[in-house]
């Protein structure tokens, strides 16, 4: 009996450091996209936080102690960078966390956009010369039905509950390893003292997930972070990495499918704030905003005075609403402008889960899809 104890003794001793190591990891991510970035990489070996929850704005976020506490706790910190998360150093240097601070878009090319702090330089410089064949004709009541369930409110738990398959069908076991060119060298201003995590203070346009070409540098870096980080784990996140860079690489294209009976002239919209430059360079769309890059922004009457004038002169036709923005500004114009509303967009947040985009992927397909027919209806005549 007592050899029987003693056994079972060693073997439990064993087992304790496989125990330990199959404890995920706690990342800790700024917004919903990353989230689902981070999750689709890393599988059931992290835990992962959003600290701004589905159809939450993380412009104007404003941190909670609960955040403090989560970040405080945290094995690993991804944040977007390029400015976007305006609190986050502050966050940060509360929480007293000393890890490593992964910046998303640190290897994005990114659009500079001739702005300070955030302001409306995107759509200066736009040609006007297009068709003066502007009758529209369009009545107001176009495209008006938005949907009602893109709540502004943040989530208190800070989409805690993020399901780890997200139905793109990751199997582990595509081994293909990760390109060389997006290695482990991470900013070496990471340290304890959190300054500027990819804020450069300059006019560079933070929106870059908004294209799938960008996204997947995102996951890239996600990648090689968590390597870095777990590398027991390596052939796990490379693996799923490939299998979602793969499917990055089938939405890309499906996007240039669905847009390309669409004429060039014709992929012209307005939205409530500059979050769409990636996908426009990428795809031949071109986007305008009186709001400029952040929510915080108010238009002046002169900037909503111009959109009117390039729904009514421009022959620029469509609007678009955001899930993150308030609606307002954009009926107003669509309404003294004759324009045609096309829905809501997925701009800088998922859905709630149970929602048309409660992951990349589904935002991408269901915003390109209400391009499409929005550009097919407002042209139709």
């Amino acid at each position: 009996m007592r050899k029987a104890r003693h056994l079972l003794l060693i073997v439990a001793l064993a087992c304790a450091p496989m125990l330990l190591a199959a404890e995920p990891m706690r990342i800790v991510t700024t917004f919903t996209i990353l989230s689902d970035f981070t999750e689709q990489v890393a599988g059931d070996r992290a835990e992962v936080i959003s600290l701004v929850g589905p159809d939450g704005d993380s412009h104007g976020y404003e941190p909670t102690p609960a955040d403090v506490r989560e970040i405080s706790r945290a094995d690993l910190v991804i944040v977007n960078g390029l400015n976007f998360e305006g609190w986050i150093d502050r966050l940060i240097a509360a929480s007293g966390y000393t890890g490593e601070v992964v910046v998303a878009t640190r290897t994005v090319n990114a659009i500079e956009t001739g702005e300070d702090d955030h302001g409306h330089g995107h759509d200066d410089d736009h040609g006007h010369g297009h068709d003066d064949d502007h009758g529209h004709g369009h009545d107001d009541d176009h495209g008006h039905g938005h949907d009602d369930d893109h709540g502004h409110g943040h989530d208190d738990d800070h989409g805690h509950g993020h399901d780890d398959d997200h139905g793109h069908g990751h199997d582990d076991d595509h081994g293909h390893g990760h390109d060389d060119d997006h290695g482990h060298g991470h900013d070496d201003d990471h340290g304890d003292g959190h300054d500027d995590h990819g804020h450069h203070h300059g006019p560079e346009d933070p929106h870059a997930w908004s294209s799938p070409v960008s996204a997947k540098q995102y996951v890239q870096v996600i990648r090689d972070a968590l390597i870095e980080k777990d590398p027991e784990n390596a052939a796990h996140y490379s693996s799923r990495a490939d299998a979602y860079l793969a499917e990055l690489d089938e939405l890309d294209q499906w996007v240039r499918d669905m847009l390309a009976p669409i004429p060039e002239e014709h992929r012209r919209a307005i939205v409530g704030h500059d979050s769409f430059a990636y996908f426009g360079r990428d795809y031949g769309v071109e986007f305008f905003s009186a709001l400029g890059l952040s929510t915080d922004a108010e238009p002046s009457a002169s900037q909503i005075g111009r959109l009117i004038r390039q729904l009514r002169e421009d022959n620029v036709r469509v609007l678009f609403l955001e899930n993150i923005t308030d609606t307002r500004m954009v009926d107003r114009i669509a309404a003294d402008g004759d324009g045609y509303i096309g829905g809501s967009l997925y701009s800088d947040a998922l859905s709630q889960p149970d929602g048309p985009a409660p992951d990349y992927i589904s935002m991408i397909r269901f915003n390109v899809e209400k391009m499409r027919r929005a550009f097919e209806e407002a042209y139709s005549d």
